[in-house]
């Protein structure tokens, strides 16, 4: 039997193929949007994915509990150098008035909120796979202009 190699090798190679799910995340923003994805046989990583109907793919091995995280970039970037700047700003002035005073500890104050919404930024989905029955999983992420931060769906 020749064939026998062929046979081995297309069941080593297509069999596993065929139980797998493809993962894909779309974004449907005009940002570009790097995600982590965490699949639920351990592969884990994260992928820049381009604005407007940019897509990446994964492979799910198994089935179970994925997570896919949109990770702060740009915005994030901006805000951060924002924060340096008006700190930076405030911390060069050589004296105080009481009324300049009283204007930097709200302005200070202001920052605070601003870091700790930074680290609230990041949008998480969760979901199942049920690799038998289900051969593709998109999940699709967006961003809202009026609250600054990303959904997904």
């Amino acid at each position: 039997m020749k064939n026998k190699p062929l046979i081995l090798l297309l069941a080593i190679v297509v069999l596993p193929a065929l139980a797998c799910a493809e993962f894909i995340v779309v974004n449907n923003s005009p940002n570009q949007a790097t995600v982590l994805v965490t699949l639920p046989d351990g592969v884990s990583g994260s992928r820049p994915i381009d604005a407007y109907g940019s897509s990446s793919v994964w492979f799910a091995l198994s089935g179970g509990t994925y997570i896919v995280e949109v990770l702060p970039n740009e915005g994030y970037r901006a805000m951060l150098l924002g924060v340096r700047e008006r700190t930076s700003n405030l911390l060069s002035a050589v004296s105080f008035t009481p009324e300049e005073l009283a204007r930097y500890k709200r302005e200070l104050e202001t920052l605070q909120q601003q870091i700790d919404q930074i680290g609230e930024g990041n949008t998480i989905c969760k979901g199942t796979i049920d690799a038998e029955s289900e051969k593709t999983i998109t999940v699709t992420i967006s961003f809202d202009t009026q609250t600054g931060h990303w959904l997904c769906q």
